[in-house]
């Protein structure tokens, strides 16, 4: 992991996140959330300058020109937090139904809601934070035992990708 700072976002902000995630162009977003192109463009700024996000091609020109009216895929990336956030909810899915069976996936789904968070877009810096209260879940202390030994050493494997 690459050590963030946590950040607060208002509801348009996210709505934003929320239209890059699916890949929406600037002006997608501009449309579909009736914005103004100066606030689009203010809240990319934010996100970029957080390293939320970045420009897929680095030799493009400033963000304020990236709206034009011609893009029909955005030219931002979520900085793979989507991809790794994926691949770590998978697994935590799969190493707690072998603990706890079926039922893990929807445990996973709620954890993350309680905690505030949106599960495609799961920030890596609370990782320990979901495991420890999802191990608390696991009755059977062997299971609990394996479940966290696992999920640590992913942990790491994901530190040590940033």
């Amino acid at each position: 992991f690459r050590e963030i700072n946590e950040f607060s976002c208002k509801g348009i902000q996210l709505e934003v996140l929320l239209m890059l995630k699916d890949s929406k162009s600037p002006d997608s977003i501009v449309d579909a959330l009736k914005l103004t192109k100066k606030t689009v463009n203010k809240i990319l700024s934010e996100f970029e300058d957080k390293k939320i996000i970045y420009k897929k091609n680095k030799t493009q020109k400033d963000l304020s020109d990236k709206i034009s009216g011609t893009e029909q895929d955005s030219d931002f990336n979520l900085n793979g937090y989507e991809e790794k956030s994926r691949g770590f909810i998978s697994y935590t899915i799969l190493k707690l139904s072998e603990a706890i069976g079926p039922i893990a996936e929807i445990v996973v789904d709620d954890e993350i809601s309680e905690m505030g968070e949106v599960k495609a877009l799961f920030p890596c810096v609370r990782a320990a934070e979901l495991v420890n209260i999802l191990a608390e879940e696991i009755l059977r202390e062997d299971k609990k035992f394996i479940f966290r030994k696992n999920m640590m050493t992913k942990i790491r494997e994901l530190k040590n990708s940033y």
